[in-house]
């Protein structure tokens, strides 16, 4: 009688439906920049062209423009920014101070020292995907006006063409 090996399946691990959604998110960002940069280049490019084969001051107002829109979107971006920090220090030291609240217990307790650093394991572990989730929300945060400067641009530039 021949015995049959039993196979055992591979688990398929799903991610919660907002980390997928948050990845997601971070990929059309991706996308749109790249794309709508190359098109806002392709255009200032042309508009270039055009004021230095005309000999006119049709460039400048550009120029002016894009220095601009520049300097409000990245000083919208970094007030984001700046907000979404406190989450992260706030969670370091939790994370920090906590390991340090539990020194004194640990220290008169040697023997359980594997226990301990199971532990710890698991805190680091849980404090990375924290940190991961956190930091992907202030990309999502500080990429929007930018993206939505972009946007604007490629528009607006895609008329002048």
């Amino acid at each position: 009688m021949k015995h049959r090996k039993r196979r055992s399946r591979a688990l398929t691990v799903v991610a919660p439906a907002k980390q997928v959604q948050q990845n997601l998110d971070v990929a059309r960002i991706t996308y749109d920049l790249a794309r709508l940069s190359a098109e806002t280049l392709y255009h200032r490019t042309a508009l270039a062209r055009n004021a230095m084969v005309a000999g006119g001051d049709v460039y400048n107002s550009e120029l002016v423009t894009m220095s601009a829109e520049k300097i409000l979107a990245g000083a919208e971006a970094a007030a984001i920014a700046m907000q979404h920090i406190a989450p992260v220090q706030q969670a370091c030291l939790d994370f920090w101070f906590g390991q340090l609240r539990e020194l004194p217990v640990r220290s008169m307790h040697s023997l359980r020292s594997a226990q301990d650093g199971m532990r710890l394991s698991s805190e680091c572990l849980t404090l990375w995907a924290r940190l991961a989730s956190l930091s992907t929300t202030a990309l999502l945060a500080h990429s929007k006006p930018l993206h939505r400067t972009v946007s604007k641009n490629a528009r607006r530039l895609r008329g002048a063409a």
